[in-house]
């Protein structure tokens, strides 16, 4: 008898609490492409609570604030640039960006962080070395507004594997076939970034014939500039980006104020190899490492 009165007690107690409440995700999406697609999906995977989604290419601005504003989300997930320019003005709402270039060029309030399109230096000069042992020195082209603060982070991790990173200052992309003649002899590969002042279709080109001509091979961001002559590329990995911020996004839930939260780098990579350019460059790769990261 007090087996099934305990019981039914217990019944009465679980029913009687009040449910916990969902938090409520809004995810604003610039455009519906694949890789903002399995950035989602990494989100999903470590945070899927209450996610209701609204694409930019769908509504305007102000149809977009008002629906927030009627939603009234817990959180905003942003993916891409047209996102954030969007809804950077909200403030009390914590918000978490991905799949921002520039995210630098933003005016960012207090409530906004998220997770930065550049893959850790040390994670990239870990594989750089392993794959190009014999490499000593790297050149590298950067604006400081775009690009200073990862610059700064990267030149400390290169010594942590004895490479020198010989970094350069522009402005302008008129400067960069001026800056980079000046590396020739002084560097053992070059090493772009996702920098917009530097990266135009003219300044790649130019990159690339400077690779040809003086056998110095590029190491680039993504797996597109293997394919126009790139000897390698280390680039973001989407899906993981979405659930560095599903982690971030729990951190939040948990009690964590996201004015404590800094932006950060991507943790992981997707790694190309453009062996022709090896070859043509007669450049030698560590295929043991290679084999273990593919």
């Amino acid at each position: 008898m007090f087996r099934i009165f305990f019981f039914i007690f217990a019944i009465y107690l679980f029913l009687a609490m009040p449910a916990s409440a969902e938090e409520k995700i809004l995810v604003v999406q610039s455009v519906k492409i694949k890789p903002y697609e399995q950035a989602l999906d990494g989100f999903k995977r470590v945070c899927n609570s209450g996610i209701e989604r609204i694409i930019l290419t769908n509504l305007n601005n102000d149809d977009i604030l008002s629906k927030i504003k009627t939603i009234k989300p817990d959180l905003i997930l942003v993916i891409g640039s047209d996102a954030l320019s969007v809804v950077k003005s909200i403030e009390k709402i914590p918000i978490i960006f991905i799949m921002v270039l520039d995210y630098q060029h933003f005016s960012l309030n207090e409530n906004i962080s998220g997770i930065n399109m550049n893959v850790d230096p040390a994670y990239q000069f870990y594989v750089i070395k392993n794959i190009l042992p014999m490499l000593k020195s790297i050149g590298l082209i950067y604006d400081p507004f775009n690009s200073g603060s990862f610059v700064n982070s990267a030149v400390d991790a290169a010594k942590k594997f004895g490479i020198t990173l010989l970094t350069y200052e522009v402005k302008s992309p008129k400067n960069v076939s001026e800056v980079i003649q000046k590396m020739g002899d002084k560097i053992d590969a070059f090493w772009l970034l996702p920098d917009i002042t530097v990266v135009t279709p003219e300044t790649v080109e130019f990159f690339i014939l400077f690779s040809l001509e003086n056998n110095i091979p590029i190491i680039a961001f993504s797996k597109k500039y293997t394919e126009l002559g790139a000897l390698m590329s280390i680039s973001i990995d989407p899906y993981d980006i979405g659930k560095q911020a599903g982690e971030m996004a729990k951190m939040i839930f948990s009690g964590e104020n996201i004015k404590d939260i800094s932006p950060v780098n991507a943790r992981k990579a997707d790694i190309y190899i453009n062996e022709k350019i090896a070859e043509k460059l007669g450049v030698k790769l560590n295929n043991n490492f290679l084999n273990l990261i593919r």
